[in-house]
């Protein structure tokens, strides 16, 4: 049975829960997570953004494909927001699968590493393409963040 939420007056349909672990009041709040965040990726992919999170011991990757913009950077915030509230102390943010990222996308990543430092996280960026990587660099936005070029911590 699917779900339907509503967010920024966009109906997303959220699969059936099967994603988290747990039980008592914990299974609540996760299920409640669990509808959030498909919310949160399917009003990405209507602007031009796919997600997909990948929870495991070592931390979570959050892997985008697509346009990392001002149309889809706004809503990303958000659901950092949500993934780092999920528990998960390492986030590692995949951007092998972005094609094309502008000014406020490099913000969205600046303000999510800064959200990860103060929740006592640790954010890092892997599998930038080159014309990405080569912009980061011109910013010193690599002087700021962890960025790696090995492939994500979790693999699907």
């Amino acid at each position: 049975m699917a779900v339907q939420t509503r967010s920024e007056s966009t109906v997303a349909t959220v699969p059936p829960y099967r994603w988290f672990e747990g039980g008592g009041s914990d299974r609540l709040l996760d299920r409640l997570a669990y509808r959030r965040v498909h919310a949160w990726k399917a009003l990405l992919a209507k602007r031009g953004l796919q997600v997909e999170i990948i929870r495991e011991a070592a931390g979570t990757v959050v892997r985008l494909e697509g346009r990392l913009d001002g149309q889809s950077a706004p809503v990303l915030k958000e659901g950092f927001q949500e993934v780092m509230s999920m528990g998960s102390s390492f986030i590692e943010v995949d951007l092998g699968g972005v094609s094309r990222i502008d000014g406020v996308g490099l913000a969205a990543l600046v303000w999510a590493w800064r959200l990860a430092q103060e929740v006592g996280g640790h954010l890092r960026l892997a599998r930038l393409q080159p014309q990405i990587r080569e912009i980061a660099a011109r910013i010193g936005l690599n002087s700021l963040l962890e960025i790696t070029e090995k492939e994500p911590l979790v693999t699907p």
